[in-house]
Parts: C-alpha cells; sequence; structure tokens
C-alpha cells in the first residue's frame, strides 16, 4: 500500500484539502442536501473518511501511509459499524490461509463466483465494483495481516456454500479487529471523532465539493 502517493491518492478520492464544519446546534431539514462551505473550518484535513467500521479504519490506515492528514467521523459511541455485527465472516482470497490449507484461488475465481449473484438480479452487483474487490482484496487482506490487525478466531478456511467454487470464508475474532485496526489508525496520526454524525457535504463556489458538515457530541475517540 505504500506505493501510492500522497497527491496520486488525494486525486483518486477527490477530497483535496477536505474540511471539517462540526455543527453542534442547528438543524438541518433535508438530510441530503449539500451546503455552501463556511468561512471558518473548526478542522482540517487531507482526507475525511464517514464510517469508522473495517473500511473506515482501513482506509484510514492506508491514506496516512501515503503521507494524508486523516479525519474520521464515526456517529456510534464506539467504533466497528457493520463488520461488528457481521459474526466476523469474511469472503475474501487468494490469502496465505488458503495456500497453506491447499486451496487453489485467484481473483477471477472470485469475481466469476459473485457475479453468479446477478443471475437472479442483474442489478445486484456492479461488475466495476465486484472487479476491483476481487483483484486486490487479498492483496489487501495481507496487507493488514503483516501490521498484525487481523485477528482470526480460527485458522481453517470455511465456506458458506452457494455460488463459491473453492473455500474462502475466514472467521475474525471482529471486536479484537476492530481494536487493532484502531489503535493502528491512531499511532499512524489518524484523528478519530466518535458520537459524530455525518449530515452534508460542503460545496465551494464553484460547486465543487470541499468538506462535510456533522453533529458531534463531546466524545473524542
Amino acid at each position: 500500500m505504500k506505493n501510492v502517493t500522497r497527491r496520486e491518492l488525494l486525486k483518486a478520492g477527490g477530497i483535496l484539502g477536505l474540511g471539517l464544519a462540526v455543527n453542534r446546534l442547528s438543524s438541518l431539514t433535508d438530510a441530503h442536501a449539500a451546503i455552501q462551505e463556511p468561512q471558518k473550518w473548526d478542522s482540517s484535513a487531507d482526507v475525511v473518511i464517514v464510517g469508522g467500521g473495517m473500511a473506515g479504519l482501513t482506509a484510514a490506515i492506508s491514506a496516512r501511509e501515503a503521507g494524508a492528514s486523516v479525519l474520521l467521523l464515526e456517529k456510534a459511541a464506539e467504533l466497528g459499524g457493520s463488520a461488528i455485527l457481521s459474526g466476523g465472516l469474511l469472503s475474501i482470497g487468494p490469502t496465505s490461509e488458503q495456500k497453506a490449507q491447499g486451496i487453489v484461488d485467484t481473483a477471477d475465481k472470485i469475481y466469476a463466483d459473485l457475479m453468479k449473484n446477478n443471475e437472479i438480479d442483474p442489478q445486484m452487483l456492479e461488475p466495476e465494483m465486484i472487479r476491483a474487490y476481487a483483484d486486490n482484496g487479498g492483496r489487501i487482506y495481507e496487507w493488514l495481516k503483516s501490521m498484525g490487525v487481523i485477528k482470526l478466531l480460527r485458522p481453517e478456511v470455511g465456506t458458506l456454500g452457494g455460488y463459491d467454487s473453492v473455500r474462502r470464508m475466514l472467521t475474525l475474532d471482529m471486536v479484537k479487529t476492530i481494536a487493532a485496526l484502531k489503535e493502528t489508525a491512531v499511532k499512524k496520526g489518524a484523528l478519530i471523532l466518535s458520537s459524530t454524525t455525518a449530515e452534508r457535504l460542503t460545496l465551494g463556489k464553484n460547486g465543487e465539493i470541499t468538506g462535510v458538515s456533522a453533529r458531534r457530541k463531546d466524545s473524542i475517540a
């Protein structure tokens, strides 16, 4: 993940110079409408991440490794998001666990297996997103594992059946994994605000997205 430069990361995300406007008192009626950016930001960062689950914390670590300043917002008092409710099941590959157990998996197999869902509903999955997941999931998993943040409940690779052509289901201790991800993100310099709800994107003079307006309680993770 270190082969991505800071500027490439910011360009790819389209979020150069994002800021955070924290709104503690006023309420807004249309939760989907963007608003004009304030004259003064309460906080600012190169990258603002909304959501402190496994994906958000992973993004925070990656952005910090690329040299970007990071501000992560989580509406709940504790981090974890949907990952903490997932039961720790993670279908991903190819992984070193698969290799150790003689399971041959490839990005093309993963893509083909997942896209079988579209035989039932052609709109269920976006091919471009599934291709990106298939091509990069295993690499990102091994990168996280190399940092010691992946906490497995058991080493055996399993399956939930369905469309999987090979076994690729891992079972994580998600509470410990989220805790390790948070610790790593903070150590690398990410600022995490819990009990902070993102409400609106903010727009610059030319209509470009410049930040996010959020409501927070007096709680900083």
